[in-house]
């Protein structure tokens, strides 16, 4: 299985640096949709046979304009959703460093561990994530497998891969309606490219890079 795995377009809570977590979360904004509608225009030269996707606002509807540029249906599943924040759900970098204080420290010390109040840890999203990916590879073996999901759903995925430490996330960068690839093949999975962004032209911003942690999910 050749896996396309894509980074939903952008929000405004992107641009403002707002966490968003596996609810159903904001929807795409204007630069969003026009990334979606750039990405779907890349995925045509490629032999897509499936299409995936998390059920969150933002990720489902780059599914959804994706889909009817590449005329491939979509299916959701609910283990391609982002980390779940809990109490940090729609809060800004600021907010969290002042009121969960203590959190920050242990995600700064430990993000693989660190358990969001009320959500996740990174470790529990990397197991059902790569859960999914296991499971689509066994059911596609031999096709062309498009994703479409998170910034840390994603990561996890790619570090599974790379056999790299799952604290090290942060030394993978992806965009906002960025893409990465996986050959599944039929021996040791293999990562072929990472923040594909050159089917973008319209660019987004990261808000969340351009501040101290704990990073926003996305």
């Amino acid at each position: 299985m050749e896996l396309i795995l894509v980074r939903h377009g952008e929000t405004d809570a992107n641009r403002q640096g707002i966490l968003m977590g596996s609810i159903g979360g904001p929807s795409l904004n204007d630069t969003g949709r026009a990334q979606a509608a750039e990405i779907g225009e890349a995925l045509k030269a490629e032999p897509v046979v499936h299409l995936y996707t998390s059920p969150a606002w933002r990720a489902r509807e780059t599914a959804e304009i994706i889909s009817q540029t590449v005329a491939v249906p979509f299916s959701e599943v609910d283990d391609l959703r982002e980390i779940d924040v809990g109490r940090l759900e729609g809060l800004t970098q600021a907010e969290v460093w002042e009121n969960f204080g203590a959190h920050s420290l242990e995600w700064e010390r430990d993000p693989a561990t660190a358990r969001h109040p009320g959500g996740e840890t990174l470790e529990e999203l990397q197991a059902r994530a790569w859960n999914v990916v296991q499971e689509l590879s066994a059911k596609h073996p031999y096709e062309t497998v498009v994703v479409v999901s998170h910034l840390f759903a994603i990561l996890a995925i790619v570090t599974v891969v790379l056999e790299m430490p799952l604290r090290h996330f942060r030394r993978i960068r992806l965009e906002p309606g960025a893409m990465a690839r996986i050959d599944m093949g039929t021996g040791s999975p293999q990562v072929t490219s990472t923040n594909e962004t050159w089917h973008l032209r319209t660019r987004g911003r990261d808000a969340w890079r351009t501040v101290n942690s704990p990073d926003g999910a996305g």
